[in-house]
């Protein structure tokens, strides 16, 4: 009858985190849950411990040695469920700061006592899966429509800018000889191009944007070389290296 149905879940069910020995690729320690997984979260290490989030909103601190759970708490429910955590996880400090998914928020958990303490949120965006960036007590962080920057002691957001599409790539942050802060990223749209502000200005501008044919999405974070060559990638299956300018 020209109907088609179809499911979708924008959590995962089921997941393992692993150790591995990168000598011979053996596990030496696995935890895995039949209920969810940890989808594009990255972990952070501070002495023997682990910390990662899953899409359940769960904080873990793993022992990184046996795998033993040393803690675990979870975020605040947001619309009935603890949001979704794919983003790695920084240590800054006696903190660890990561972005949570469906509320669009920086977290900033303190870890002063060696366990995983009281929590503190900020909500930037309505949505993120970009991980933070943290330079000289600022946080960086990006969302749906929206780059941040954040103040890491107060957790009070300094600057936003607004625009048009998804950042889904951690922020690059770069202090250059004359101690200007320059920040680039991504947009997850058809363009794939490359985008930086000057940290306290107003403006965002395009500094790359790729003839037609290399045109496409891209969620890739932007790495940089010491002589300042940019280097990325989008779906068009295109790599590029960008050499910066002195005004970029």
């Amino acid at each position: 009858q020209g109907l088609c149905t179809v499911g979708w879940s924008e959590r995962s069910f089921g997941g393992v985190y692993r150790a591995l020995d990168l000598d011979d690729g053996s596990v030496l320690w696995e935890y895995r849950s039949e209920e969810t997984g940890f989808y594009w979260s990255g972990g952070a290490i501070k002495g023997d411990n682990i910390y990662v989030g899953n899409d359940f909103g769960e904080i873990f601190a793993f022992n990184r040695l046996d795998g033993s759970i040393i803690d675990k708490i979870s975020l605040p429910e947001f619309e009935s469920q603890s949001p979704a955590i794919r983003s790695n996880m920084v240590i800054y400090d006696d903190f660890l700061f990561f972005v949570s998914q469906q509320d669009g928020s920086l977290n900033r958990i303190d870890m002063s006592d060696g366990s995983l303490g009281s929590i503190q949120q900020v909500q930037f965006s309505n949505s993120s899966t970009a991980s933070p960036t943290i330079l000289d007590g600022k946080v960086y962080v990006a969302g749906n429509n929206v780059l941040a920057i954040i103040d890491a002691d107060s957790m009070q957001i300094d600057k936003a800018y607004e625009v048009e599409g998804y950042i889904q790539s951690t922020p690059l942050v770069i202090k250059d000889s004359s101690e200007k802060i320059y920040v680039y990223f991504t947009l997850n749209n058809e363009f794939g191009a490359v985008y930086a502000v000057t940290a306290g200005s107003d403006n965002i501008r395009t500094i790359y944007m790729p003839v037609e044919s290399q045109q496409d999405y891209c969620m890739e974070t932007l790495s940089v070389s010491p002589d300042g060559t940019l280097f990325y990638a989008n779906d068009s299956h295109t790599f590029f290296a960008l050499q910066l300018l002195s005004d970029d």
